[in-house]
């Protein structure tokens, strides 16, 4: 049988035994969290700061890549925590919850010829709740992201976004409604 993969690079071998680490491909996450209040229904962006290396000033839903010894699931809670302040597992405890997809992503992308051969997991969540959360970016990398806002659903579609991140919302609201 014939494969047209490569082996993973050896990136270093270190001083604490015989440890060898490779350079797989990354798996990014993309965590939709949409609240739907009284008046109007909301999704959660950021702005693309100076401090990522591409796409500075665009927008994007919070996103990132799964680190050493989390599931995905918990590099939703961490990245969502970190790039908004957002506790999303307080957000679900007190809200209504609509729709939840947190245990297993709803949209998987493999394919190596897309997203500089990212494994790409989308994660998603549709609460209502009478107010919208605090969001702050304290807790991210500095200059990750320049603004947080909850943006109303319809105005998202007028946005520049990076990664095609208002296709993917579409899809998402799609997969509820």
């Amino acid at each position: 049988m014939e494969f047209k993969n490569r082996e993973n690079e050896l990136i270093t071998k270190d001083n604490i035994g015989d440890r060898e680490f490779f350079h797989p491909r990354s798996v990014a996450i993309v965590a939709t969290i949409i609240i739907i209040t009284k008046k109007n229904t909301y999704v959660l962006m950021g702005q693309r700061g100076t401090g990522t290396p591409d796409f500075q000033g665009y927008w994007n839903m919070p996103c990132g890549y799964l680190d050493w010894n989390e599931s995905a699931t918990e590099a939703v809670y961490r990245e969502l925590y970190e790039e908004t302040g957002l506790d999303l597992p307080e957000l679900l405890e007190n809200s209504k919850v609509i729709k939840k997809d947190l245990e297993q992503p709803w949209y998987t992308n493999h394919l190596p010829d897309s997203n500089r051969q990212n494994v790409t997991l989308r994660f998603g969540a549709i609460v209502e709740s009478d107010t919208l959360p605090f969001l702050t970016n304290v807790n991210c990398e500095p200059d990750e992201v320049s603004d947080l806002r909850w943006m109303k659903l319809d105005e998202v579609k007028d946005l520049e976004c990076a990664f095609n991140h208002h296709g993917i919302l579409e899809e998402y609201v799609k997969t509820w409604r």
